[in-house]
């Protein structure tokens, strides 16, 4: 029970919580977070909809998925806030650690023991993942540091899907990560 509550989906969460409640409101600063990325994701708020004949993308080509986690993170408000947006893009740094500690823990359990391998996991999480996302909050709403981290996260499911015990497990673990 000590380690689920130590581990850092549960306190990087909490973390981010408390030190998001004492910064000042953000800000969005930089032309493409204003033209794309907040403009689109307002949009689809506010018309509670992905796509409608009236809303103004300014690439219409692109794949809606960081437009779609910044309007769901304000879905519980009833207006839409950039602060609430800017938290999809810290829940995608918290996932990316979380899921750096498990591949971690798990390669180092097999040969060290417990205790050992979680204090080794959460090191090496926290490194790669504050390296990976430019750090625990989110400077802007850019896609391309959330980008890093989707595409790194398959990588480190391969090595347990080679080495998995069954292959029932290397086809979930596989599937998991595409």
């Amino acid at each position: 029970a000590v380690y689920l509550f130590a581990h850092p989906a549960v306190l990087l969460t909490a973390a981010v919580a408390v030190l998001a409640a004492g910064l000042e409101a953000y800000v969005p600063l930089e032309w493409d977070e204003l033209s794309s990325w907040l403009h689109v994701a307002r949009q689809m708020f506010v018309a509670d909809a992905i796509f409608r004949g009236d809303m103004t993308f300014s690439v219409p080509g692109y794949i809606p998925g960081w437009h779609l986690m910044m309007a769901f993170a304000n879905l519980p408000f009833a207006t839409f806030g950039e602060d609430r947006a800017l938290a999809a893009a810290a829940a995608s740094q918290i996932a990316f650690g979380a899921l750096v500690f498990d591949a971690l823990r798990r390669g180092f359990s097999l040969w060290r023991d417990r205790p050992l391998a979680f204090a080794g996991a959460w090191g090496g999480a926290a490194v790669v993942a504050w390296v990976a996302g430019w750090g625990w909050l989110p400077p802007n709403l850019l896609i391309e540091p959330v980008q890093v981290l989707f595409t790194a996260a398959p990588f480190l499911l391969l090595p347990e899907r080679l080495f998995a015990a069954s292959p029932e497990a290397k086809g979930r673990l596989f599937a998991a990560g595409v």
